[in-house]
């Protein structure tokens, strides 16, 4: 081989080995920017994640803090050991404890000793289940996460106070600022919450209630049942038991369901307590989570005696006006807006046909079926004791008008 093949040769060999260098320079610099991509929500000060929709609907934004790490030991760790991603744990929990940036847990979350008893599921480190299967984070062994948000691998969680993570539902993080949580616990920043329908039953159960239950469940949807304790009583009890099961909120319409304007207070709050022992019976020993009065008529004092978030409405079907469940369907689809809290009675059958054409249809749009508590929670509030809620539009959001206070 004479010395201009050999050059040659040389020279094949130096491109094809740039050219393997460009090669790792390229994937990594992908992997770099998939990397930021993923992280974008935290940045300089503070991010700042966007659920945005059209002006006519609803645009939250949450500041969510920009530091969220793993909690790491600097000094004094005593039996340390390391996880799968090589953060160093400690052993004694006392020593992990440190406090959330936000009392109010819109921040990062603290660190704290576990005092309810839970312990862990697995025998190691790191994500477990307790016996009534919520999330929890064992940072060190008896210490976990709590009230604010962590990054674990490449997920934001949310851990609430006493510890838990959230989990496939929307959570209050600060005033006007709800976040999502999928079912894993991870953090979802583009979900959108302007397509939520809070479906509202009065006066049940009845006849027609195991019924509806049926169609919920058909259409992965969930609603909020405002027991009347005499209807419980008579018969339909039963369907309690299934409503809690089935993820299905429990409010309380009184006893008798009647007017109680004129009423004392201490004739209204037995009226409420009464029909609470009632639900307690089919609901594991829990009453109801909030209360509506009968037909909306209520005063202040009123709300502030049952010690329950008192619930209002701003779309009326019209079930006890017409035996039509065509018509139903049609007051529910035309008067539909975002954020709304429709009211049906699950008494009727007029309910039952309506909402057999409303659900499919609204569905196809896009729309979801949640609790009163989870709509309040989508628009960053939580329902407080004796505090009438008017409405969660976004309008109400903006004015300061979704309450009584």
């Amino acid at each position: 081989m004479d010395r201009n093949d050999l050059n040659r040769e040389d020279n094949a060999r130096k491109k094809a080995i740039l050219i393997h260098y460009a090669v790792v320079i390229l994937v990594t610099v992908a992997a770099m920017a998939l990397s930021f991509g993923a992280w974008s929500i935290f940045g300089h000060g503070h991010g700042r994640v966007k659920h945005e929709v059209s002006s006519e609907t609803v645009s939250i934004v949450a500041d969510i803090p920009e530091e969220i790490e793993e909690y790491e030991t600097e000094e004094n760790q005593t039996e340390e050991t390391a996880d799968s991603s090589g953060v160093i744990r400690q052993e004694s929990a006392s020593d992990a404890v440190t406090k959330p940036t936000e009392e109010d847990g819109s921040g990062t979350a603290g660190i704290m000793v576990v005092a309810d008893g839970r312990t862990s599921s697995s025998g190691l480190i790191g994500w477990q289940t307790s016996s009534d299967g919520r999330k929890w984070y064992e940072v060190s062994k008896g210490a976990c996460y709590y009230n604010g948000f962590r990054n674990i691998g490449d997920k934001v969680y949310y851990f609430d106070p006493e510890g838990y993570a959230v989990v496939s539902r929307w959570y209050a993080v600060k005033y006007q600022t709800g976040c999502y949580f999928d079912e894993t616990g991870a953090y979802v920043a583009d979900k959108d919450n302007s397509k939520l329908i809070a479906l509202t039953f009065d006066g049940g159960p009845g006849e027609y209630t195991s019924n509806i239950l049926d169609l919920l469940l058909q259409y992965e949807a969930k609603a909020t049942f405002f027991v009347s304790g005499m209807s419980a009583e008579q018969a339909y009890g039963p369907n309690i038991s299934r409503m809690a099961a089935e993820g299905h909120l429990i409010g309380s319409i009184s006893y008798s369901n009647q007017d109680l304007s004129t009423a004392s207070l201490d004739y209204i709050k037995e009226q409420y307590d009464r029909t609470d022992a009632i639900i307690a019976l089919y609901n594991n020993g829990v009453g109801a989570s909030l209360v509506r009065f009968p037909e909306g008529i209520y005063t202040p004092v009123m709300a502030q005696v049952t010690n329950r978030p008192n619930i209002m409405w701003d779309l009326e079907s019209h079930d006890r006006e017409t035996i039509y469940g065509h018509e139903v369907a049609m007051f529910i689809i035309d008067d539909m807006h975002e954020g709304a809290i429709v009211r049906l009675h699950d008494t009727q059958a007029s309910a039952f046909e309506g909402l057999s054409e409303a659900l499919p249809a609204l569905k196809s749009e896009g729309y979801e079926f949640v609790t009163v508590e989870q709509m309040a929670a989508s628009r960053g509030y939580k329902l407080e004791n004796g505090v009438t809620y008017l409405g969660f539009t976004q309008n109400r959001v903006s004015s300061g008008t979704v309450n009584d206070r």
